[in-house]
This record gives C-alpha cells, sequence and structure tokens, in this order.
C-alpha cells in the first residue's frame, strides 16, 4: 500500500491542505502544534476507521463547526490507483473508487472498510493494526511496553492472532457439548412421541386389512367404468370420423367442379393462340428468301463501311503528319538562330569575369590588413573593461561599506537614546512585588468572606424549610411536640428571631464583601505592570547586546576599506600607474572617470573602424556574389548551347522520320473515293429489301409457338376428363357415406359418456379417501417402528459424544499451549530484525530479548554480551534506551507482520540524545528496507537528508 495524496478540509487547524507522499521516506517537519500529528491522526480515520486521539470525532471538525473532510488518493495492494473520501460532522459519509471511475463506488461504511482490509491486506482488527503496528503515536511510542502484563498479553495476543487457538479450543469444546446436549433433549422428546403413538398393533393391522379389502372393491368397479367408457368412446370417435370425412369429400367436389370451369376457359384461351400461330408461320415462309439476301447484304455493307472508317483515319493521321513536319521546320531554323548568338555572348561573358576577378584580390587584401588591426584593438579593449569592472565592484563595495557604517552608527546613537537605568526598573519592580503579595491577602480575605455568605445563606434557607416543617410545633421526625419551642412561644416567633439574626450577619458579610470590589482588575493591572517591567529590562539587554554588535561591524567594515584600497593599488600599478596618485585622496571618483573616459574613447576609435570593416565586408561580399553569379551565367549559357545543340539534331531526324511515314499513308489511302462507291450501292438494295425483312422477323418469334399451343390444348383436354371422373367418384363416396352416418346416435352417445364421467368421478374420490386412511394408519404403524430405532441410535450417538467430549478437553489444553508456540516463533523473528535495528542506530552492541511464558507475557529486555544474568528490563532502561528499543521493535513489526508495507512514526528522537539521533538517521534506510512507504513526523531535522520526501509545515 502506497499514499500518493491526503487533502484535509476544516480537520483540525487545517483549513484546507494537501500533501503529497512519494515512496520511501517522508519527512513531516514542523514546530510543536503545527498540526503534524492531525495529518496520521486523519490518515487512520480515513484509511482504518480508527479514532481520533480524544476518541471524538466531533473534537476533529475546525473552525467551522459543521463538518471536516478528509480525501486519500492510494495505490492498494491489487496495484490500481484508488481514492476514500471521509466527512465527518454533518452529512457524514465514506466513499471508495477507482481513480476516474467515482460512478462505481462503495458508499456504506460497512462496504467501505471491508473493502480497505483487502487493499491494506489487513484480515481483521484494522484499527487495533493501525494504532499498534502501523503507527507509533506522539507520547505513546514506548507505552505499549510499559503496559502491566496481562494488558500486554491481551494487546499481543491480538497482534500476533494467537488468540485463535484458545477460541478454537472453546468452540470445540462448546460444539460437542452442545451436540451431547441436543441428542439427550431429541432422546426426551422421542419418549413423549412414543406415549403419543404407539398403540396395539394387532388392532392397527385389521384396521389395515379391512381397509385394503375396501380399497380393492373400489378399485374393481372403477375398472369396469373404465371399460365401459372405453368402449363408449370408441363407437362415437367412429361416427364422428365418418362425419369428418363427408365433409371433406363435399368439400373436394366443391374444388374440383371450379377446377373443371377453369379448363374449359384454358382450352379455349390456348385454341385462339393456335391460330394466329398457324398465321404468323405463313408470313415466314413467304418472307425467307428476301430476308436470307437482306442478312448477306447487311454483312457486305459491314465490311466495306468498316474499310473506309480505316481509310478516313489513315487520312487523318496524313494531315496531322503534315503539319508537324511545318512546325518542325520552323523549330529547327530558330534553335540556329538561338545557338549563333548565345556564343557570341559567352565570348563576351569570359572576358568581364577575367577583368573582375582580378579586381577582386587587390580589394580583399586591403580587407584583411585593416581586420587584423580592429582584432588588435578589441583584445586591449576587453582588456580594459575587464580592469574598470574589477575596479567599479571594489569602489562600490567601499561606497556601500561606508554607507553601512553610517547607518551603524545612526542605529547605535538611536539604541543609546533608547537605553533605561536598570536599578530604576528593579526599583519599580521591587515596589510592584510588594504590592502584589498585599493583594494576594486581600484577595484571600475576599474568598473567605464570599465561603461565609454562602454558608449563612444555606443556613438560612434550611431554617426557612424547617420553620415550615415545624409549623404545627409538632417534630415529624420523632413524632412528638418539639422542646425547642414552648407552649409559651409560637413556631413563628421562634424562627423569625433566628431569621433576623442570620439575615442582619448576611448584610454585614456583603458589606465588608463590596470593600474588595475591583480587586480582581487591580491584581491583573499589577501583574501586567511587573511583565512590563521585566520586558523593560530584557529590552535593555537587547539593546545593550545590539550596540555591541554594531560598533563590531563597524570594526569589520574599516578593515575591509583598507583591503580592497589596496586591491585598487595593484590593479591600477599594471596598465595605469599615472592613477595612483589619486588614491592617496581617496578620489575613487577621478579614477573611475579617467578610466571610463579612456574606455569610452578606445570603443569610439574601435566603432568607426568595425563600421568602415563591415562596410569593406558587404562590398566584398557583393564582388564575390558578382563574379560568382557571372561563372554561374557562363556556365549556363554553356549548358543552354549544348541543349540548343542536341535538340536541333533531334528535331532533324524526327523531320526526316515523318516525311517517310506521311508518304507511306498516301499510298494508302488513294482507294478510298472507291470503297465510297460501292457503300452507295449496297445502301440501295438494303432499302428495297427492308419491308420482307420486318415482316420476317415481327412473325418469327410467334410462329415458333404453334407446337406448344397444340401440346397444351392436349393437356388440358385430358385433365378436363380426369376432374369429371374425379367428380362422380366422391359423390359416390358421400352417398354410401350418409347411408351408415345417423346424428340421432351420435347424440345418444355423448349423452351415455357424459353419465359415465360422473360415476367414474364419484368412484375416484371414494377410492381416494380410502387410500388415504389407509396410508395414515401404515405411517402410524411405520412411525411406531422408527420411534423404536431412533431411540436406539441416540443411545448410541451419546455413548459417542461422551467419548468425543472427553478428547475434546484434552485437545483444548494442547490448543492453549499452540498459542504460546506460535508466539514464541513470531517473537524469535522479531528479536533478530530489532536486534539488527537496535545496533544500527545506537552503534552499541547489546540485543533485544523479548520473553513470553507462564510467568512473563511479553517482557522486554535489553541483554548485554549475549549473558542472560546480564540483563535490563525495558521499564528501567533510560529514557533514550526505551524510545530506541521501541522504534527498533516497532520497525521490525512494520516490516514483518503487515502487507500494507506502511510505517508511520510520531516524533521518534523524543529522548534520544545528538549521537543516536544521527545514528538513526543514517540507519533509516535499512531499517525500513522492507517498507515501501514510511511516514515519519518531528520538529528534528536530522533527518531532512535521509528522506526521499520533505513536507515542512510553518
Amino acid at each position: 500500500m502506497k499514499i500518493n495524496k491526503i487533502v484535509l478540509k476544516n480537520y483540525r487547524n487545517h483549513a484546507l491542505k494537501e500533501f503529497t507522499f512519494d515512496e520511501g521516506i517522508n519527512l513531516i517537519l514542523g514546530p510543536n502544534g503545527s498540526g503534524k500529528s492531525s495529518i496520521v491522526e486523519a490518515l487512520g480515520v480515513a484509511l482504518f476507521n480508527a479514532e481520533p486521539r480524544n476518541g471524538n470525532l466531533s473534537d476533529a471538525i475546525g473552525v467551522d463547526g459543521k463538518n471536516a473532510t478528509i480525501t486519500v488518493d492510494f495505490i492498494g495492494a491489487d496495484d490500481n490507483n484508488y481514492i476514500i473520501e471521509r466527512k465527518i460532522g454533518q452529512g457524514s459519509y465514506a466513499r471508495l473508487y477507482l481513480n476516474g471511475e467515482p460512478g462505481n463506488r462503495a458508499e456504506t461504511m460497512d462496504e467501505v472498510y471491508e473493502k480497505m482490509r483487502s487493499l491494506a491486506g489487513i484480515k481483521k482488527n484494522e484499527k487495533k493494526i493501525f494504532q499498534n503496528i502501523i503507527t507509533a503515536s506522539q507520547n505513546k511510542f514506548v507505552n505499549i511496553f510499559l503496559e502491566t502484563p496481562g494488558e500486554r498479553e491481551k494487546i499481543f495476543n491480538e497482534i500476533f492472532d494467537t488468540e485463535i487457538y484458545r477460541k478454537m479450543s472453546e468452540d470445540f469444546l462448546k460444539k460437542f457439548g452442545d451436540s451431547r446436549n441436543s441428542a439427550l433433549q431429541i432422546k426426551q422428546n422421542l419418549s413423549l412421541e412414543k406415549s403419543r403413538y404407539i398403540v396395539d398393533a394387532s388392532e392397527l393391522e385389521q384396521i389395515r386389512l379391512d381397509l385394503t379389502e375396501k380399497r380393492d372393491v373400489i378399485e374393481k368397479e372403477f375398472a369396469g367404468l373404465k371399460n365401459t367408457q372405453k368402449e363408449l368412446s370408441i363407437e362415437k370417435s367412429a361416427l364422428e370420423k365418418i362425419q369428418n370425412e363427408i365433409g371433406v369429400l363435399n368439400k373436394d367436389v366443391a374444388n374440383k367442379k371450379e377446377n373443371y370451369e377453369n379448363i374449359k376457359r384454358e382450352i379455349e384461351q390456348n385454341s385462339n393462340n393456335l391460330k394466329e400461330s398457324e398465321n404468323a408461320l405463313k408470313i415466314v415462309r413467304d418472307n425467307k428468301s428476301n430476308y436470307d439476301l437482306y442478312e448477306i447484304k447487311s454483312a457486305e455493307r459491314a465490311k466495306i463501311f468498316a474499310e473506309i472508317s480505316k481509310l478516313e483515319k489513315d487520312k487523318i493521321v496524313s494531315d496531322e503528319l503534315k503539319r508537324e513536319i511545318s512546325e518542325l521546320s520552323i523549330k529547327i531554323a530558330e534553335s540556329q538562330e538561338k545557338i549563333k548568338g548565345k556564343e557570341d555572348t559567352l565570348a563576351e561573358k569570359k572576358e568581364e569575369i577575367a577583368e573582375k576577378k582580378e579586381e577582386f584580390e587587390l580589394f580583399e587584401r586591403d580587407f584583411e590588413s585593416k581586420r587584423a588591426v580592429t582584432k588588435d584593438k578589441s583584445i586591449y579593449l576587453e582588456k580594459l573593461a575587464s580592469e574598470y569592472l574589477e575596479f567599479s565592484d571594489l569602489r562600490t563595495a567601499i561606497i556601500d561599506l561606508k554607507k553601512e557604517n553610517d547607518k551603524l552608527e545612526a542605529l547605535i546613537e538611536n539604541f543609546k537614546d533608547k537605553l533605561v537605568d536598570p536599578d530604576c526598573i528593579l526599583q519599580k519592580l521591587e515596589l510592584l512585588k510588594k504590592k502584589q503579595n498585599e493583594l494576594q491577602l486581600n484577595k484571600k480575605t475576599m474568598d473567605t468572606l464570599s465561603l461565609d455568605i454562602e454558608t449563612y445563606r444555606t443556613r438560612l434557607n434550611d431554617l426557612r424549610e424547617t420553620k415550615t416543617k415545624l409549623s404545627s410545633g409538632y417534630c415529624p421526625y420523632l413524632n412528638e411536640e418539639c422542646l425547642n419551642i414552648k407552649n409559651d412561644v409560637s413556631p413563628d416567633k421562634y424562627f423569625e428571631s433566628k431569621e433576623n439574626e442570620f439575615t442582619v450577619k448576611i448584610d454585614d458579610l456583603n458589606n465588608e464583601y463590596l470593600k474588595f470590589k475591583g480587586l480582581s482588575s487591580e491584581i491583573d493591572k499589577n501583574i501586567g505592570d511587573i511583565s512590563e517591567q521585566n520586558r523593560a529590562l530584557e529590552e535593555n539587554a537587547q539593546i545593550k547586546a545590539q550596540i555591541s554588535d554594531n560598533q563590531y561591524s563597524i570594526e569589520l567594515n574599516n578593515k575591509n576599506i583598507e583591503i580592497d584600497k589596496l586591491k585598487i593599488t595593484n590593479l591600477l600599478s599594471q596598465s595605469h600607474a599615472d592613477l595612483c596618485k589619486y588614491l592617496d585622496n581617496e578620489n575613487l571618483d577621478e579614477i573611475n572617470l579617467k578610466l571610463s573616459g579612456n574606455i569610452s574613447s578606445l570603443k569610439r576609435e574601435l566603432e568607426l573602424n568595425e563600421a568602415e570593416l563591415s562596410k569593406m565586408q558587404k562590398e566584398l561580399d557583393r564582388k564575390r556574389a558578382d563574379i560568382t553569379g557571372e561563372d554561374k551565367y557562363v556556365e549556363n549559357l554553356n549548358d543552354e548551347i549544348i541543349k540548343l545543340k542536341e535538340s536541333l539534331d533531334e528535331n532533324s531526324a524526327k523531320k526526316n522520320n515523318l516525311i517517310e511515314e506521311k508518304d507511306n499513308y498516301d499510298k494508302i489511302i488513294s482507294d478510298l473515293p472507291q470503297k465510297k462507291e460501292e457503300l452507295n450501292a449496297i445502301n440501295s438494295e438494303l432499302q428495297e429489301l427492308k419491308n420482307s425483312y420486318d415482316l420476317y422477323m415481327s412473325n418469327f418469334s410467334k410462329s415458333a409457338e404453334l407446337e406448344k399451343y397444340k401440346n397444351k390444348i392436349i393437356e388440358y383436354k385430358d385433365n378436363l376428363l380426369k376432374t369429371e371422373a374425379h367428380i362422380k367418384k366422391c359423390e359416390t363416396e358421400i352417398l354410401n357415406k350418409n347411408k351408415i352416418f345417423s346424428v340421432e346416435k351420435l347424440n345418444e352417445l355423448t349423452d351415455l359418456i357424459a353419465l359415465n364421467d360422473n360415476k367414474i368421478e364419484n368412484t375416484l374420490s371414494s377410492l381416494s379417501a380410502t387410500k388415504i386412511e389407509l396410508n395414515n394408519i401404515v405411517d402410524k404403524i411405520e412411525k411406531n417402528i422408527c420411534i423404536i430405532k431412533e431411540k436406539e441410535t441416540l443411545d448410541n450417538e451419546i455413548k459417542r459424544l461422551d467419548l468425543t467430549l472427553d478428547v475434546t478437553k484434552k485437545l483444548r489444553t494442547k490448543l492453549n499451549e499452540m498459542g504460546k508456540l506460535v508466539a514464541a516463533r513470531l517473537i524469535e523473528k522479531i528479536e533478530q530484525i530489532s536486534t539488527n535495528n537496535f545496533r544500527n542506530i545506537t552503534g552499541r552492541n547489546e540485543e533485544i530479548v523479548w520473553k513470553n511464558s507462564s510467568t512473563e507475557s511479553y517482557a522486554v529486555y535489553l541483554r548485554k554480551n549475549s549473558d542472560a544474568a546480564n540483563e535490563t528490563r525495558f521499564d528501567i532502561l533510560s529514557g533514550g534506551e526505551q524510545v530506541a528499543v521501541a522504534l527498533s521493535i516497532r520497525a521490525a513489526l512494520a516490516s514483518a507482520f503487515t502487507a500494507t508495507n506502511l510505517a508511520i512514526f510520531d516524533e521518534p528522537t523524543i529522548n534520544l540524545d545528538s549521537e543516536r539521533k544521527e545514528a538513526l538517521a543514517e540507519n533509516l534506510s535499512e531499517i525500513f528496507k522492507n517498507l515501501e512507504q514510511t511516514i515519519i513526523i518531528t520538529h528534528d531535522d536530522t533527518f531532512r537528508e535521509t528522506a526521499q520526501k520533505v513536507i515542512t509545515i510553518p
């Protein structure tokens, strides 16, 4: 488990604070009272449902007094990122959800903390685990080891989970004891059952035989009724079947008659189609020869048309070739002219470039010479500037020191004005203390008067109550007349004198008490005056100390001024010896002016040189670019001439090829006029044959259907005869079935079946009642037998449980011893880890011994030299040793006995000396190496260097 972040809102003194944590050691550093422990307390409340330090959650709510919210972002044992929110006060709640999925969350307290136990790797008792293992609280760091033996046993048995063995032994004993008592109770109940159910067996057997005979008679009668019912149902079903068959035949006849009419209509329609096909066949035969001739001529026409199309395409190609030849002739002439012009320009440019290169070389030599001079001046300027900067720093330091001395002198004078004669203050203090003693005496007198007034008031109230009880002169306690009230004195008169006496006394005391009115204010004022005089004494001492500090500072500043002057002298003597004369008069401003003037003059000279160089550089770049451009131009011109000559040769060759190709096409297209004449002649012939061709085509498909219609007519006539025969057959079957079917007979059978159903139902009811009665008698017989057998079984079970109970008592003793053995193994592991921790913290060689036996419960000792006789009990160790031992054991518990991998220590350095604090700091990483995260709360910054994360709280 790893805590990423906690946000506290209105929790104790944290109005709204967010704290983030890293893996490893996290240090929460701050003064006492800054709210460090509140962060740990909030983690316990949110993550483990732990109680705050005073046990009351409402006390943890901050200034607004309504509610507080704790939000913790953490990584659970399943390596997922979770958010838990805990609100206390008004509208309190707990929520747990995966980070980024607030819609899917646990909201009830039980759900939240059941899930939290799983995420923290804790099976149960999460509050105890948090308070006793994960966390070592402030002021309770060592308390767990100082508890009484009984309390220590209770705490560590829960931590080590050894209570389970004691509970197991008690559970075993209780389980088998309860089983034995349960068996005895069942046996007693069976005895009662036996007295109720066991009767004469022969009487029960006779009743069973009579009922069996009655059942057999009824079953025989029931079987006869069922047979009769079956015969009637068969006869009825036969008549119903005939009735259904007649209906089906009538329906079939109607369908066939309708089908007969449809077939007649189809025969008529196909006869008409047959006549149309015969007429179409005659027309096809009459026009067949003209149709064939038309097809031949059409093929010839298509062939000639294809040849003409090809020749016309070839003519287009020939014309295009002629145009291309003309264009190429023009391009060739233009290329020849361009080549001549570019060759002339190339010769001129080469002469011009040679002149420019010669001029460029002369200008470049002049530029390099001037640039070398400027560089020397620049180096000298840098040296002057560095010296001037060093001088300026020393001059500024001297000026600042002198100014600081002036301020310190003024402060000293100011402090001297504030100084007061201490004897005067002491004299005033003596007078105020005397007055305080007098006021305290008066306060005691005032308190005595207040007590007396209250006493007399109580007595007066008691007197008035007694007056009421004795108003008749008769004592209610002694059941006799009151002897204090004589016959000649009435009760009212007797008590009135006493009341007056007490009232006067109270008034006198009140008057005396009023003399001290305002005494408390006067005491408070006097205490304030004493505090003021004490403060005056302290301020006087502080002023004297400040005057002494300031005088020392002035002396130190004067020494530093002299040192800085020596540094300036050394600096000027190297390059500016002429300026050293100004130091005698401390005229630093004159030196500063002279140095800055020299630098400015050199800068101006250097700027002029650099400006001239810049212009020359630009001119040099321009000339270089100009020559480069000219070279490039000449190169491009050469490339263009070469390309033009290549293009000229290519176009000449292409022209010759095109002329040859055109001559070939001209020979091919010479046949085009003759082909067009042939096409016109064929078109005329086709026009004359067109009518005969159209008549043939429009009647051909109709004539082809002649045989189809003939076959259909034959098929329909055959179907007509079959349908007529089927109708006659069905009508004959209907007549025959009507002869054997009777509606009256069917109704008579229906009534007989219904009457028989009633008889069957009555017989069945009588049979069921008899069977139930018979079954009850059989159950009674069987129950008598079962009770006897069950009693015998229980007697055997009680004997077995008695034996088991004896074994369980022996097992209980062994289980009680098992808890001690398990704790011993755990303690042995803790001793080893904690001893290593203790040695790392203290640098000493002692070992930690943790004893748990019948005489000692979880008692901690510190043993020297592995000598059992040289042991010191935990409660008599020094404070520092107790903290070191407690810290060592707690770190071992945290790393070995929780899956949370988290430990929290609040003020672990309490009572440790500086050496042990440093040793603890150096070994923290080793001590907590098995933990994923450790949080340490302290006001001591010894651990700052060791921590992976430091959270500082002001």
